[in-house]
């Protein structure tokens, strides 16, 4: 507050004339009122008389005939003006009306509400809540009970709908070891399809996802434990999903057989991770959802344990780098899905039985790397080198066959039906067939090293530049494929080569193509028999794309 002329009175109230009073904290305010006269009484209020809102020296079209504001510290209470207009075949109303209250210092409250003429009505409720350095967040519960058209017509519609917005976020100072974090979307898929008072983003979005997370970690030790309850939902098709709960423990990679004095043995750098995942997701639509129908809802529900293992190691010298890993997985159910034939009626019968059942997998594989460097000097004096890096990456894979399918043998012994136990549950079954793929692949790089042009220009700097600089020729460009070895026919799968580089520093190009080395028939499919035999092509090309992009950036205004 600034004025021409103030009295301070003996009760604390200072009178003003041709003052001004603002929000921004500079000498010379960006914007503010300038009021003819205005009063103001500490701790409570300021009452001016006419006023008008300045941006600078520029005068603004709002002008008021007077003015009460409130001048609390810790806020103040008060009744919040709602809006009004015409909200068509709702009627008349007034929206987001209602009362505001301060809670302390850490918290506050509005209640709102919106009423229609024709009988609809809305009412809110918004807290918020902060503690500097330990929490914040906001509750937002929203009831709307809107009523389309005259009860007498026959277009005449009544809903009720009603949303839950929560957020909540724990500082990260405020603990090293606990993390409770929450995120809440969830209500009637039409809550903002029957709401005037809707944003453009909610009335516009489709689906809606929550998710209430707490995660723990025990200071010094490799693992950590995760809980999470999530939400999804879409208001186009009104299916919900949830997954109460979903629970993660996770073991970093350690290593068990390294003593605390390392002795260089090869056993002491196998490393093992392990993971456990818990989940029970139940999918549903709106219509379902009621508490008479929590029995069904229950027996619908997908649950399982799954267990994750990796044992890894490497193993290097002066030329290569050998990676061995065996992983395996194992899943747990309580109940499985049974099919037996019923000889009455000829056909067959599954049933869904509750029991232990379990069912795991295990693969192993072997990767083998190099690198390769070629330099190649000049005598110029802008081109001083060009180095060439290939990488040549093998990889030996195999999984058995661990297919659990089962059949339904009939009276007389002939199979009638062969079905998977673990359909449709919901971390799968182990995988069938039995597989060992050899996957080869050659990545090569190649930059040049040539005269750096700025060097020399800066005499300020106090470390001096190099005078050559590296550019990049090809940043990249990879050759893969992969041979089956225990298929019976068409080993090789198609060949993929890629590139990347960037031209002038400016000009950014991908190129990508498959060739495949096995010819077709007339329908299109492949064949066993090489397209080199067939044709006299290597290969013969299935796939080809190239793209360009630019990156433009403003020096005065940054990237």
């Amino acid at each position: 507050v600034q004025a021409r002329v103030s009295k301070r009175h003996a009760n604390g109230e200072v009178h003003s004339k041709g003052g001004t009073f603002t929000t921004c904290d500079r000498p010379h305010p960006h914007y503010y009122f300038r009021a003819s006269r205005m009063m103001v009484i500490p701790d409570d209020k300021i009452v001016s008389g006419a006023a008008v809102m300045k941006i600078g020296p520029v005068p603004t079209p709002l002008v008021l005939p007077f003015g009460f504001f409130p001048n609390k510290k810790n806020g103040s209470a008060g009744i919040l003006f709602p809006a009004y207009g015409d909200g068509g075949p709702l009627g008349y109303f007034l929206q987001n009306g209602g009362y505001y209250m301060p809670l302390g210092e850490r918290a506050d409250m509005q209640l709102t509400g919106d009423i229609y003429t024709r009988g609809s009505w809305a009412l809110k409720a918004l807290a918020r809540y902060k503690v500097r350095y330990r929490f914040g967040g906001s509750l937002n519960l929203s009831f709307n009970n809107r009523r389309n058209s005259i009860p007498e017509l026959p277009d005449f519609q009544r809903t009720r709908d009603f949303f839950v917005t929560w957020t909540h976020a724990v500082d990260s100072r405020a603990s090293l070891t606990d993390r409770f974090n929450a995120s809440v979307n969830v209500g009637t898929s039409t809550n903002f399809q029957n709401n005037f008072n809707s944003s453009t983003l909610n009335y516009l979005s489709n689906t809606f996802n929550s998710n209430i997370g707490w995660n723990h970690l025990w200071p010094g030790k490799p693992y950590s434990l995760a809980v999470n309850l999530r939400h999804s939902q879409n208001s186009a098709t009104k299916n919900y999903d949830f997954t109460l709960p979903a629970l993660t423990f996770n073991l970093s990679r350690i290593f068990p057989f390294q003593p605390k004095l390392a002795r260089g043995r090869w056993y002491e750098q196998i490393g093992i991770t392990y993971t456990t995942n818990f989940d029970n997701v139940l999918s549903t639509t709106e219509d379902e959802l009621a508490l008479d129908n929590f029995g069904t809802l229950s027996r619908r529900m997908r649950n399982g344990v799954k267990h994750s293992t990796t044992l890894s190691t490497s193993f290097k010298n002066k030329f290569f780098t050998l990676n061995p890993e065996l992983a395996a997985t194992e899943r747990w159910y309580f109940r499985t899905l049974r099919q037996t034939y019923d000889s009455g009626g000829e056909v067959v019968v599954q049933d869904t039985i509750p029991t232990f059942r379990r069912n795991g997998d295990w693969r192993a594989g072997l990767q083998l790397t190099s690198k390769l460097y070629g330099m190649y000097q000049f005598r110029g004096q802008r081109l001083k080198a060009i180095r060439h890096v290939i990488t040549p990456i093998a990889n030996l894979g195999y999984r058995p066959d661990f297919d659990p399918r089962l059949d339904v043998y009939a009276p007389n012994d002939s199979i009638v039906s062969t079905y998977n136990p673990f359909d449709g549950f919901i971390y799968g079954a182990s995988p069938a067939g039995e597989s060992g793929t050899l996957s080869l692949a050659i990545n090569q790089s190649l930059e040049a090293k040539v005269k750096n042009s700025k060097a020399g220009k800066d005499s300020t700097s106090a470390t001096p530049q190099d005078p050559f600089r590296k550019m990049k020729l090809l940043d990249f460009v990879g050759l893969n494929t992969s041979y089956d070895l225990l298929r019976d026919s068409l080993r090789w799968s198609p060949v993929n080569l890629t590139a990347r580089t960037t031209l002038f520093n400016l000009v950014n190009v991908n190129f990508g193509s498959v060739w495949d080395p096995y010819a077709v028939d007339t329908l299109g499919r492949r064949i066993d028999r090489s397209e080199r035999g067939q044709t006299g092509r290597f290969a013969r090309l299935t796939t080809l794309f190239a793209t360009a992009g630019v990156e433009l950036k403003s020096r005065k205004y940054g990237q």
